[in-house]
């Protein structure tokens, strides 16, 4: 199945106790009858003067249902791009 939506995020994990990076997005994706669709979300490693849109290395860390517009990502320090595709 091709990609319907990609959305391109961007964040920077600075503070060791929080390592967490909470991912949230609009989405008007629905899913055709019978057909489920989930959100795939994928972290790059980046630099602060790092285009996301055109950033590789792209890895996909997690799944959340359609219906979800959330993720939290339990990073290790560094500054990184997301994309949230919806397949």
């Amino acid at each position: 199945m091709k990609n319907v939506l990609m959305m391109i995020l961007a964040a920077s994990v600075a503070l060791a106790q929080t390592r967490q990076v909470e991912l949230s997005w609009s989405s008007t994706a629905t899913a055709p009858t019978g057909v489920t669709l989930t959100h795939e979300i994928e972290r790059a490693p980046a630099t602060a003067t790092t285009n996301c849109s055109t950033a590789t290395g792209y890895a996909r860390i997690g799944t959340v249902p359609l219906s979800t517009r959330t993720y939290t990502d339990d990073a290790q320090l560094g500054t990184y791009c997301y994309r949230v595709s919806t397949m």
